[in-house]
């Protein structure tokens, strides 16, 4: 097990050129500590309407899974927006310090994994990039592991890569273990 968290953490961004959609995936382990809220409406927290769409094609997904739908949770949310914003802004696309960013937002218990997504910004942005995660193998591990029960997305729009219009999603999973 761990070896095979190794290897998705390790996942290197693909890009596939007709779709110009590239993608990333890690899981890894995290000591025990406090716990992460997951209420998504503590202190005025609203996810973006791009959010709430990838919360559902998540949660669509994995119902055709028969897996239980993941509940949004306010630390992994902006863990994820943080780091999408970031990687528009600084003109890059890779995972980073994965889990020492989720460290600093707070999340300290529990297995936690990471797919990272972009694509052109277009009306079929959000299914293409679950499409991707679903067929490859590294990205379909991390979203339809049965043990993730919390998400955290973050979309950010914007210039990535030779592309002007680009969206960028950091999709950051938590569940027991």
């Amino acid at each position: 097990m761990r070896a095979l968290a190794r290897r998705i953490r390790e996942g290197a961004a693909r890009r596939a050129a007709p779709l110009r959609l590239a993608l990333s995936a890690a899981a890894a382990v995290t000591a025990a500590g406090t716990a992460d809220a997951t209420d998504a409406d503590a202190a005025g927290f609203k996810l973006t309407n791009e959010e709430q769409s990838f919360v559902q094609a998540v949660n669509a997904t994995r119902a055709r899974y028969s897996l239980p739908a993941v509940r949004v949770a306010v630390t992994l949310t902006r863990a994820a927006r943080a780091h999408s914003i970031d990687m528009i802004r600084r003109r890059y696309f890779a995972h980073g310090d994965f889990r020492g960013r989720l460290l600093r937002f707070g999340v300290t218990t529990g297995r936690v994994g990471e797919d990272l997504g972009w694509s052109i910004d277009d009306e079929a942005a959000i299914q293409r990039v679950v499409a991707m995660w679903l067929a490859s193998p590294k990205h379909r591990y991390v979203l339809l592991l049965p043990a993730f029960r919390r998400l955290g997305v973050g979309v950010a729009e914007g210039p990535l890569k030779d592309q002007p219009d680009s969206i960028v999603v950091t999709a950051d999973f938590q569940g027991g273990g």
